[in-house]
């Protein structure tokens, strides 16, 4: 797993030592396993298609069309946090930016065009994909989408009426 410089310096000797005898005489080594090469930006356009590869396991069998309906959600949330924050590297994307796209949601919940559950269900897969990315990847940073969800109103149906139900 990658580890800035000041990371690894804080790793006990044991842990050094195994870095530096793996990178071996490969300069380009060396600095990725000592924290000194740049690391490289995951940009958020590319959250799905990262989330994708880790599930690969739980979409086997699905048919082109399940496959279609599982993908259609997830790229949807993801084009629509895009378009409230750019196109931001994953690991930075902060609380306030997830704040900010829930109040995007809001506006629009709010206007009647859309429901909490629409929100709801773009900042629960926005959450997921997020939290799998980055534990799959060893990134330790909090999910700033958990937690957000919109309450939503219970819709009750009218009963049946006693004639209706006679009849």
């Amino acid at each position: 797993v990658y580890l800035t410089s000041q990371e690894v310096a804080q790793l006990p000797t044991r842990e050094v030592l195994k870095r530096v005898e793996t990178a071996g005489p490969e300069p380009v080594v060396a600095d990725a396993l000592l924290g000194r090469a740049q690391v490289p930006t995951v940009p958020l356009s590319q959250l799905f298609e990262l989330y994708a590869e880790f599930v690969a396991d739980q979409l086997e069998g699905k048919s082109p069309d399940q496959l279609k309906r599982w993908a259609a959600p997830r790229t949807k949330s993801t084009r629509n946090l895009i378009a409230v924050i750019g196109d931001v590297d994953i690991r930075t994307i902060s609380r306030e930016q997830a704040l900010q796209f829930r109040g995007w949601w809001w506006e629009r919940i709010q206007s009647g065009s859309l429901t909490a559950n629409s929100g709801n269900k773009d900042l629960t897969y926005l959450s997921a994909m997020m939290k799998t990315v980055a534990t799959m990847k060893g990134w330790s940073f909090g999910n700033p989408f958990s937690g957000l969800r919109f309450k939503e109103k219970e819709e009750r149906r009218t009963p049946f009426s006693t004639a209706w139900i006679n009849d």
